[in-house]
């Protein structure tokens, strides 16, 4: 709960939320972030990243001299569903859109909206990086087990969908990760290239269209539970469409109450 309360505090300052507003789009320096707000001083920027990462908001990694920053979208999502699913409601939307629509210059509401079209549809050769970092009150072996070979009794999407009989996990360096749908049937998703229980696991797939993607966990034991930091990059040629639903969708965090049912409650989540 304390978790919780820290990232609810580190949210409470509009600056931080204007901090995390600028790394939805993809990690950025601390010097761009520093740039970014004139109006402060860089101590003043590295403070508030500070508590951003204390409260778990906020992922950091080092790349030569630069420091990178990642929004890290795990406690996010789990303060999204544990507490906004919550009170909203189909009539609480019909409000806002309501509000929304009233608020409106009366010249703006009199327009025809223009068409939204994609900036880049083109696609352009380009690496693409995901940072995520969660907390589970659960082993480092366990939680190593349910990322590896265990995935289909938590994992909530297939390929298959009812023909999958099995998600085949091959514990070796080399070893393949696909769906079984029996009869040689399946659906391949990723080679292993690092394999190091129950420490770290790194996989190598592909999207369509030839993207490589490639997914590394590492683990670390926190008293009785652990931080599991998921680091995702994808390389190949993307529209902005492309990347923009990498971001938003390319991270563990979005399966987090299933692991944590399947890991703390030993119950699958559909």
């Amino acid at each position: 709960m304390l978790a919780e309360r820290d990232a609810w505090s580190a949210l409470a300052n509009p600056v931080r939320r204007e901090i995390l507003d600028a790394l939805r789009d993809g990690p950025r320096s601390t010097g761009w972030l520093a740039e970014s707000f004139p109006e402060l001083s860089r101590f003043a920027v590295m403070q508030h990243l500070g508590v951003l990462e204390s409260a778990g908001l906020l992922v950091v990694r080092r790349d030569g001299r630069n420091r990178l920053n990642f929004i890290n979208p795990a406690p996010l999502e789990e303060i999204r569903s544990r507490w906004l699913n919550r009170f909203s409601s189909a009539s609480g939307r019909a409000a806002l859109a309501l509000k929304h629509h009233l608020e409106q210059p009366v010249e703006t509401i009199q327009q025809e909206a223009p068409p939204v079209t994609n900036p880049n549809p083109t696609p352009v050769a380009r690496a693409v990086r995901v940072e995520c970092e969660l907390r589970i009150e659960a082993p480092a072996s366990r939680v190593f087990e349910a990322l590896t070979t265990e995935q289909h009794r938590w994992y909530p999407y297939t390929y298959g969908g009812d023909r999958v009989r099995d998600i085949v996990f091959e514990p070796r360096v080399g070893g393949s990760c696909y769906e079984d749908w029996g009869d040689g049937a399946g659906h391949w998703y990723s080679t292993v290239t690092h394999y190091d229980p129950p420490s770290a696991v790194t996989l190598r797939g592909a999207l369509p269209g030839g993207t490589t993607l490639e997914n590394t966990f590492a683990l670390a034991a926190d008293g009785d539970a652990t931080v599991v930091r998921h680091s995702m990059v994808a390389f190949g040629e993307l529209t902005d469409e492309e990347v923009a639903g990498i971001h938003g969708h390319g991270t563990i965090s979005l399966f987090e109450p299933q692991l944590r049912a399947w890991l703390e409650h030993n119950q699958p989540v559909r």
